[in-house]
């Protein structure tokens, strides 16, 4: 099975979580390259090309662009708010076993040669000027 990471550092998390990153993210549903990216986003190209070398993504976009070939990727977006707790650890274990399975199901260790893709799942939602945990968060917790 493979390894999961817990993002632990705030720095990181804020670099996964950014709204701008996980916009440009979804675009590349259809490769494309940094100019393009820009346009699609109202975003100079510059700054387009910062927010994919903080994702790490600028050298493969570029790479596929000259090469005239598409980067194969997809992305999920949904909101739930949970009621409870208890409601919030099941439907992270359901989560967890549904992707573990496809993962498990589609996995080909022995296809040398072929594109490896990370599966990212992150939560929660944090958006600029709120804490990043509420008072009925907090009391979730607890319960």
């Amino acid at each position: 099975m493979f390894e999961v990471a817990v993002i632990e550092d705030p720095g990181a998390a804020e670099v996964a979580l950014d709204p701008i990153r996980a916009r440009l993210l979804a675009e590349l549903a259809e490769p494309a390259s940094a100019t393009m990216l820009a346009v699609k986003v109202g975003l100079q190209r510059q700054k387009v090309n910062h927010h994919l070398k903080a994702l790490g993504l600028a050298e493969p976009v570029t790479g596929a662009a000259k090469a005239r070939q598409r980067i194969p990727t997809f992305a999920i977006d949904g909101e739930v708010r949970f009621a409870s707790a208890a409601d919030r650890s099941a439907f992270a274990g359901e989560l967890a076993n549904a992707v573990s399975t496809l993962v498990s199901k589609y996995h080909d260790a022995t296809a040398e040669g072929r594109r490896e893709h990370r599966v990212v799942v992150v939560h929660p939602i944090i958006r600029p000027g709120t804490p990043t945990a509420t008072k009925a968060d907090q009391d979730t917790m607890e319960d």
